[in-house]
């Protein structure tokens, strides 16, 4: 463990020294600037994350595409602020709270991304948040890709070093960048999570991919988790506070795609695994526990006109993910069950006006097996169910925007809860409605 911890740690400071070196940042022009292309022509809604075939292309060739044009420093920045009403219910602390109305300074991120040099590119976070106070690092994707020929057929292929499995995903249903995008420090949120939803900007590691005549895409990384020094050198904390994952994390990724009618119809359809070993409490002499995470995703976008860069878009998504639970140490350590389940289901369709106003609708559930010392609930489940509404209004972005400089994205949503944390009753209580802001703009011109 110790010689994997020295790799692990070496990997990270060379990682962020070559990630945050002023030298290098001025050879890292952002997309926009980069190509000389507004929001809209890789964006649904004009701000991101969610993207068109435009915005996957750029993303799986590695962020290097460029107008061949000399750009200055490609540093961005976005503020957030968010206004919450929750119903009743509890904060994210545990914190019994009646009804109430917070307004917040969530924080801000510095940006940049695109081409390092010839074919190796990269897309960054940087995340301050204002509650509690924390300065992390939240994405970080380096990519080198090429594009070729491999016995009669085409083939992009691609090294990529990322800080989360799935965060280099080119499709939105998966962990890293499924909706919802915005959130509250405020609002009460359900406890339990597939552990790949957890890992995120907890693990570092690499892996490589290829896009087989632009119809198969395949992925194999490993991941190893970071050490209590390393996390606080990114300003993270040690998984659910305390744990520690043990060994290589493998991750595979496949995908199967396929547009029709010149653009105007595009379908995925694909699955993605994980496996990790994690010792509860960091506690040795006990072994570990195993989880083994497996999903079946889709996604469905039509474009009005895909020939323009703003047009009338429908994107729709599906997530089912299972996880399977050998709790071998934390039924010694903390008197669960020997093993236990969980399972996601996720299901979201968007239409958006013109890249300006987007309503998205989604269905979530998440249900497992009953533990009461693993999920601390009133009847020890960990089920959640509900539904999500929100509508986005993004006035700028687009090819005839006065401000090429400056994005913005004004989101209402609403969060409505049949059942949370194992009971219905009452889940209505933490029905919460969000009022967010987001406000970015280049550093250069």
């Amino acid at each position: 463990m110790q010689g994997q911890s020295a790799i692990v740690r070496s990997v990270v400071a060379g990682a962020l020294c070559a990630l945050f070196l002023p030298g290098l940042a001025r050879a890292l022009p952002s997309f926009g600037i980069q190509t000389n292309q507004p929001c809209s022509s890789c964006h649904i809604s004009a701000f991101g994350p969610m993207l068109k075939q435009a915005g996957r292309d750029f993303k799986l060739y590695g962020y290097s595409a460029s107008d061949m044009q000399h750009h200055s420093l490609p540093f961005a920045i976005v503020a957030e602020g968010t206004f919450a009403h929750v119903d009743e219910g509890e904060l994210p602390n545990g914190t019994a709270t009646g009804s109430q109305n917070r307004g917040a300074v969530e924080g801000g991120s510095l940006y940049y991304g695109g081409k390092i040099v010839n074919d190796v590119g990269a897309f960054v976070e940087l995340n301050w948040e204002a509650v509690p106070g924390l300065l992390h690092w939240q994405d970080a994707d380096i990519r080198y890709a090429r594009d070729g020929t491999f016995k009669g057929h085409d083939v992009v292929y691609g090294v990529t070093v990322n800080n989360a499995p799935t965060v280099d995903d080119l499709w939105e249903a998966s962990p890293a960048w499924i909706f919802p995008f915005v959130a509250s420090s405020y609002q009460p949120s359900p406890l339990a999570a597939p552990l790949i939803d957890d890992l995120s900007s907890l693990v570092f590691g690499a892996g490589g991919y290829a896009m087989w005549d632009d119809t198969l895409y395949t992925e194999i990384a490993g991941y190893g988790g970071l050490n209590h020094d390393e996390l606080r050198l990114v300003g993270e904390d040690m998984l659910n506070g305390s744990d520690s994952t043990a060994g290589v994390i493998p991750y595979g990724r496949l995908v199967l795609q396929h547009e029709f009618l010149e653009g105007q119809h595009y379908a995925a359809i694909g699955v993605y695994g994980m496996h990790a070993d994690v010792a509860p409490h960091a506690v040795g002499g006990f072994g570990d526990d195993s989880y083994t995470d497996l999903a079946v995703d889709g996604t469905y976008q039509w474009i009005a006109h895909p020939e323009l860069s703003v047009s009338d878009v429908v994107s729709a998504h599906l997530l089912v993910l299972h996880e399977n639970e050998a709790l071998n140490a934390s039924r010694f350590v903390l008197g669960t069950k020997s093993s236990d389940d969980l399972s996601v289901f996720r299901g979201d369709v968007t239409y958006s006006w013109d890249a300006t106003i987007t309503p998205t609708l989604q269905y979530f559930s998440i249900w497992g097996s009953a533990d009461p010392a693993r999920w601390d609930t009133l009847d020890g489940c960990p089920d959640s169910r509900g539904v999500i509404a929100e509508v986005d209004f993004v006035p700028w972005g687009k090819p005839d925007s006065p401000f090429a400089w400056l994005n913005a994205r004004l989101a209402l949503q609403y969060i409505a809860y049949s059942e949370f944390d194992g009971s219905t009753r009452n889940a209505s209580d933490n029905n919460t409605v969000l009022l967010d802001l987001m406000v970015g703009a280049a550093l250069n011109r």
